[in-house]
Formats: structure tokens, C-alpha cells, sequence
């Protein structure tokens, strides 16, 4: 990916070829690495503040449209607001560990 691309581009290429991050590139080299989370706080920054009269749910809906315009809730973020703090959720993987347990190895 060159380097100045807009935001909405950015997401736009990594939610097309499903990937998490992607290298940035300027003049053929590496100067940098762009990611989900890159583009979250981006996203977040550029939000003007919410006036202190919105409720959790407001906060919720309007996180989820800038997520929805920014291309990322198809990747299964979800948003809870406990208390005027937004939490974004991302799904955990599992990984399969190696070792057998205790009960099924060989004696």
C-alpha cells in the first residue's frame, strides 16, 4: 500500500483481501506497517467529542455507524458503553496447544 492513502481507502483494502495488516510503502520501501488498531485509534481521533448529554446507547449506535462508515463491522467488533466509556470487542482465537493432556499421554 503507498503511503497518503485516505483512511476510508486504507479499510476499504484491508476489509477486501481480508487481512489484518498491510505494509506501507513509499518509493519501493518498507516505512511502515498499517493495521486494524492503527486504523481504530485513527478513527477515533478524528471524532469530534461527544456532548456529555448522550446517553450509553446513543454513544453505542453512533460508534457503530463510524465503524459501519469506516468498513470495519463486518470484522465482528462489537461496541458496549458501560458508563460513557466505549469498550470495542474483538473476537479471541484459540490456539491449539501441542501437548496431549495428562490423562491421554502414554505411560
Amino acid at each position: 500500500m503507498e503511503k497518503a492513502k485516505p483512511l476510508a481507502e486504507v479499510t476499504a483494502i484491508l476489509k477486501r483481501i481480508h487481512i489484518k495488516r498491510s505494509p506501507v510503502m513509499r518509493d519501493a520501501m518498507l516505512v511502515s506497517i498499517v493495521s486494524r488498531t492503527n486504523l481504530l485509534h485513527e478513527l477515533v481521533a478524528l471524532k469530534p467529542q461527544l456532548s456529555i448529554s448522550v446517553d450509553d446507547q446513543e454513544i453505542r449506535a453512533r460508534v457503530l455507524e463510524a465503524l459501519r462508515g469506516a468498513g470495519l463491522i463486518g470484522q465482528q467488533i462489537n461496541a458496549v458503553v458501560p458508563g460513557r466509556v466505549v469498550q470495542l470487542w474483538l473476537p479471541s482465537i484459540r490456539r491449539r496447544s501441542s501437548r496431549q493432556p495428562s490423562s491421554s499421554r502414554k505411560t
